[in-house]
């Protein structure tokens, strides 16, 4: 998906490098009519023949039916008497329209001729209903709502299932409640309300600012992104026979704003979103259910607990899969961290055709169920409305079905042919073909005279199709219109609009506001078509085809999109007709309703829990089968089940194998263990006459398995990632990062029994600290940060509890090096640039000079690496292997750095039988004679079980071998470690662990002393290495640029904002998903 979307980048910057302007003649202006009228007849303004003489009487005007007499007096601004005026219907049966008029104007008692225009009555939004595919009964692959969008003998809505007091809330970037199709399913709180729980009339808004700091107010949750008020749309649209209808008819819509207009959504504003829910449930508002469209990596525990207090209080969780193609199995995702949370529903996103969509995440334990989330149509804000020809009408519509009558004409320019073409239409029996024999065609329109209609928007529908003889990508379109303003020579200017792009084989819409000085009196356009081969690059010969190209004034605000976003609401529907329907007053229970009672298909299998299409007719009619939540050892033999619908006589399988129910009811099952069973994660399985349902849990003691050490009670430390893992002075401290993406520190001393020996440090919210990227130098913590500063070297001083930090050019614009000191000098190795929105891997070796802070470039690796695996050596050298290239595959081969110079020391060292679809970067370590490697996995292909998750690596021969220990039964995501003291350490996400953590050790490695853990020289305490005056640069070297360091960081937030919100952090971010 991600290198498709890079080839119609490529080929919109294509089309933008052609010159649509200096393709066509000029054209004087027409008197060609314009607009609906009726043909044969004229509106003329007709003089007193007497004030002209007998002369001026014509046969036209005989039989003209009076309108409107017009008193001449009423001009205050003429000095003179002027001619008695009125207004009259001409009509011909002989003459056209247009030469009627030409025959009036000829007339002396003539003031004016012009067609009897026809208009229409403003009506609102079309009814667009027939563009949903996604809820009716009657698709294969639909949501199956019995009753959508059914109506009365009196016009109003028949749902199967009245939804009306059910309450949904949408925690997303807003809602429009102003929309035409929304504005009455708003939920509404009064006065004493909102007194108790704030927000405002229709719900409230989590965050403080958007993009460029500008404040919000939080009793306004106003849609200016549109993510939230489509998902909005697809819950609850209101069934009026205009727009678009919700899968809902009665359900309220709840705006919880926690994302700005970037659709940027952090931990602190989901958090504040959800308090606000709550306060409202406690208050007798009957939410039912909260969509949450949006996702990133993993959440840590404090959305976990958020989801369980509501959950409690009877409200489901729905939360999207994720749109970036990944395994949430084997990757750290939001909904990896909610996979044992029985209050949630994780859902992917399928097709028109039942297929996963390509760029859906999936789960076979982690996410639950399917919906339609391909071409969605929903609203948007009223002000993004755009006028798609698919969604409205056009007052000024050439939809090429009669070219004798046509409204509007292109001559082509040399090289390009056209024709009306009846075998291909967008609507009607056909279209207007463009075709080329070289790379562009371009076509022109004669002018027409729009002066009384100066039209706002252009639009129109095109497509291109490959041939046996040609396949193609995609088909693009560019406009010109020419305007008033002129060349130096005196010919007009034509403006350029943006260029447009659709996939070879189906129409898209091409949609353009028109420049203010476009020239209404003498309008004229150019398109340009092209067709670009599946490189995104080379353009080739062939037809485009044109239709139903409109001029109007009027825009929908609806839009399709496509994305788990646009499945999530759609269950989340479903869970407010379940809850409407069965009043089970359990959020678990209703959750299992939608999650077991799936219509299976083969695009699930294997992919979600379910593995099926969620269906709401078939919950409805309860054909729901077991859903397994939980499995608890109960002493040594005996396993404790729980769930949901388990029926009066279940069977279970552990992997497979049968074993005995001990006891059962609907919602518990106690079985035997079997003997001897091995320890690992296993397939638990019920079955009732239903059929089954089943959950993989973590089970039993493993021989292999790492040490395990105790983490803190203080959810802080869960909702942190990724960051580093350090030994010093006999403590380990942890750099991670927190919800607001700055570093959250925390120290690790074994033997201090308060909070299980971890203490939370300072966390300076001017430190971004990289993962996996610390070392320690003159006693002290140094770490690679990177923020919307810039990037560079942290400094933290365990003495005084206090941070500082430095960068300079060479490393400002450096992402996700590995940072090691050898004894001798602290480098930096590889890492990652973005170059024209590209990420490159990089070869750089760079050495800090801590004292001076500078930087100086040393030599180049043989192979780019992006967070290589490095090691030091007692001589000094470095070592360097693993790491991945910037498409995320790891790289192979092992290079020692001497004198900041690198060598190929041998290939073919990487860990065998590695499992695909995995984050191939983990936590690595110095040990005496090698290193240590922890995080890819090598998994038995039967039973999916982890066998190999760490592996050490001699310096002198051979490759990575397992080293017979495992960290977890299951695979840790962003794990990170450190070799330290004789012993190995890995702290790590995982979805088989409380609080999805764990922390463990391996004592029966050996390490060497790790440099700069002494402290060689005192630094000036108050400013330890930020000198009021940067030194000058070493030669070949950089000076600081200066981080600014302490509370003056501050002073910086609002300038830092926006860039921190424009995607230039490289961290993982929560996102719409």
């Amino acid at each position: 998906m991600k290198k498709l979307l890079t080839l119609l980048l490529t080929a919109l910057l294509l089309l933008g490098s052609l010159p649509i302007s200096a393709v066509a003649q000029e054209n004087g202006s027409s008197d060609a009519l314009t607009g609906d009228y009726v043909p044969g007849e004229a509106i003329v303004c007709v003089k007193d023949a007497g004030f002209y003489g007998r002369s001026a009487e014509s046969a036209l005007l005989a039989g003209a039916e009076t309108l409107m007499a017009l008193d001449s007096s009423t001009n205050a601004y003429s000095r003179s008497a002027a001619p008695a005026e009125s207004l009259k219907l001409v009509r011909s049966d002989t003459l056209s329209t247009a030469e009627l008029i030409d025959e009036l104007q000829k007339l002396d008692t003539v003031e004016f001729a012009e067609p009897n225009y026809i208009y229409t009555v403003s009506e609102g939004t079309k009814d667009l209903t027939g563009m949903q595919w996604a809820y009716d009964k009657n698709g294969d692959f639909s949501m199956a709502i019995d009753g959508w969008n059914q109506y009365k003998a009196d016009g109003t809505p028949a749902p199967a299932v009245d939804t009306s007091g059910t309450v949904v809330a949408v925690l997303d970037t807003g809602v429009d409640y102003d929309h035409e199709d929304l504005k009455s399913v708003m939920w509404t709180a009064d006065s004493s309300l909102k007194a108790i729980i704030g927000g405002g009339d229709h719900g409230y808004n989590a965050i403080a600012a958007n993009s460029e700091d500008v404040p919000y107010d939080a009793a306004d949750p106003m849609d200016d992104h549109s993510h939230g008020t489509h998902c909005a749309g697809i819950i609850a649209a209101s069934w009026n026979n205009m727009g678009v209808s919700g899968a809902t008819s009665g359900t309220q819509i709840m705006a919880v704003k926690a994302a700005n207009d970037q659709g940027r959504v952090a931990s602190a504003g989901v958090l504040r979103g959800y308090a606000y829910i709550q306060r409202a449930v406690e208050n007798s508002v009957p939410v039912t259910a909260i969509n949450n469209s949006w996702g990133g990596g993993s959440s840590g525990k404090a959305l976990d607990r958020a989801v369980t207090a509501v959950g409690e209080k009877g409200v489901v969780s729905v939360f999207a899969a994720g749109n970036e193609s990944a395994d949430c199995d084997n990757a750290s995702k939001t909904v990896s961290t909610l996979r044992d949370n029985p209050y949630v529903i994780a859902v992917n996103a399928t097709d028109v055709g039942g297929s996963m969509a390509s760029f859906s995440n999936f789960g076979a334990t982690t996410t639950d169920v399917a919906a339609p989330g391909v071409d969605i149509l929903s609203t948007v804000p009223t002000s993004m409305g755009k006028a798609d020809p698919r969604l409205i009408t056009a007052p000024f519509l050439e939809d090429f079905e009669d070219e004798a009558a046509a409204k509007i004409t292109f001559k082509p320019n040399p090289g390009t042919t056209t024709a009306y073409s009846g075998g291909m239409a967008f609507e009607g029996s056909q279209s207007f073909r463009v075709t080329t024999a070289a790379n562009q065609g371009t076509i022109e329109s004669e002018a027409l005279n729009l002066s009384a209609t100066p039209y706002k928007y252009l639009s129109y529908m095109y497509r291109a199709d490959s041939t046996p003889d040609q396949t193609i990508l995609a088909a693009l379109t560019g406009v010109g219109v020419k305007t008033t303003e002129l060349n130096e020579d005196g010919t007009p200017k034509w403006h350029p609009l943006a260029q447009s792009v659709t996939l070879a084989g189906a129409w898209g819409p091409a949609i353009y506001t028109l420049p203010d000085n476009t020239d209404y009196s003498s309008f004229q356009i150019r398109i340009a078509t092209l067709r670009v081969l599946p490189d995104g690059q080379t353009t080739v010969p062939g037809d485009v085809y044109i239709d139903n190209l409109g001029l109007s004034d009027d825009t929908a605000a609806y839009d399709y999109m496509s994305g788990t976003s646009m499945a999530t609401p759609a269950v989340t529907g479903e869970v407010a007709i379940v809850a409407k329907h069965f009043d089970d007053k359990d959020a678990g229970k209703t959750a299992a309703r939608v999650i077991g009672s799936v219509k299976k298909i083969d695009s699930q299998k294997g992919k979600s829990v379910s593995e099926g299409l969620a269906q709401v007719d078939r919950a409805l009619a309860e054909n729901t089968v077991p859903v397994v939540n939980s499995a608890a050892a109960t002493g040594d033999s005996q396993l404790t089940i729980g769930g949901y619908f388990f029926g009066s006589a279940p069977t279970v399988t552990i992997d497979g194998t049968a074993v005995p129910v001990v006891s059962s009811s609907d919602e518990s099952i106690v079985v035997d263990l079997p003997q001897g069973m091995e320890a690992g994660v296993k397939r638990i399985e019920v079955t009732t006459d239903k059929g089954s349902g089943h959950q993989s849990f973590s089970l039993g003691a493993v021989k292999n398995l790492y040490e395990r050490l105790p983490l803190p009670d203080d959810a802080r430390f869960y909702n942190s990632y990724y960051g580093s893992l350090t030994g010093l002075n006999g403590s380990l401290y942890y750099t991670g990062l927190n919800s607001n993406d700055t570093v959250e520190l925390w120290r690790y001393t074994p033997d201090q029994a308060e909070n299980n020996g971890w203490t939370r440090l300072n966390c300076d919210e001017n430190i971004f600290p990289s993962a996996n990227n610390t070392c320690t130098w003159n006693g002290r913590l140094v770490i690679y940060t990177e923020g919307p500063q810039g990037a560079g070297i942290g400094i933290y001083d365990p003495d005084t509890d206090t941070w500082s930090r430095f960068t300079t050019d060479l490393v400002t614009d450096l992402s996700r090096p590995a940072l090691i000191n050898n004894g001798s000098e602290i480098l930096l190795v590889g890492g990652q640039k973005t170059e024209n929105d590209k990420n490159i891997a990089q070869t750089a070796i760079i050495r800090v000079d801590m004292e001076s802070q500078t930087t100086e470039k040393t030599g180049d690796l043989i192979t780019a690496r992006v967070s290589p695996a490095v090691a030091y050596t007692a001589d000094n050298s470095v070592y360097v292997a693993a790491g991945t290239a910037a498409d995320g595959s790891m790289v192979d081969g092992l290079e020692k750095i001497e004198n900041g110079q690198s060598a190929k020391v041998r290939e073919n060292i990487l860990p065998q039988g590695l499992a695909q679809s995995q984050d191939y970067t983990g936590a690595f370590g110095t040990i005496d004679g090698g290193m240590i490697l922890s995080g890819p996995v090598v998994t038995d292909p039967d039973s999916g079980q982890v066998t190999a998750d760490t592996y050490t690596l001699n310096f002198d021969t051979g490759g990575f071998e397992p080293t017979g220990k495992i960290v977890n039964t299951a695979r840790v995501f962003g794990g990170v470690g450190t070799a330290y003291r004789n012993a190995f350490y890995v702290l790590g996400e995982t979805n088989y662990a409380e609080n999805n953590r764990v922390f463990s050790v391996d004592r029966s490695v050996k390490t060497l002393p790790q440099p700069g853990e002494e402290r060689e020289k005192p630094i000036d305490p108050v400013n330890p290495v930020n000198p009021v005056t940067p030194d000058s640069p070493s030669a070949g070297g950089n000076a600081s640029t200066g981080f600014v360091g302490g509370n003056a960081g501050i002073l910086l937030a609002a300038i830092l904002l926006a860039a921190c919100t424009a995607g230039l952090l490289l961290y993982r971010k929560r996102n719409l998903g």
